[in-house]
């Protein structure tokens, strides 16, 4: 298994839970992946461990994509 993390930080750990609650529902595994969250403070670390770098790669854009959408609706007060 290839692993990768990325640490997304907030303005508040109000808003960096909120995130979490949003994406809890596309956590898990999956055919070639596998992905969890945890809340450190006002960051969220996002870790996916897939069976190849092709799969690594297309979670973690998956992801980083889907965290793109809820700090855009953080930022609009949505």
């Amino acid at each position: 298994m290839i692993k990768g993390s990325v640490e997304i930080g907030f303005n508040s750990e109000a808003d960096a839970k909120k995130a979490l609650s949003a994406l809890k529902a596309e956590l898990g595994e999956h055919e070639r992946s596998k992905a969890s969250m945890e809340l450190k403070g006002k960051a969220l670390l996002v870790t996916v461990e897939a069976s190849d770098v092709v799969a690594l790669r297309a979670s973690m854009n998956t992801y980083l994509r889907l965290l793109s959408v809820v700090t855009a609706g953080l930022r609009e007060g949505i």
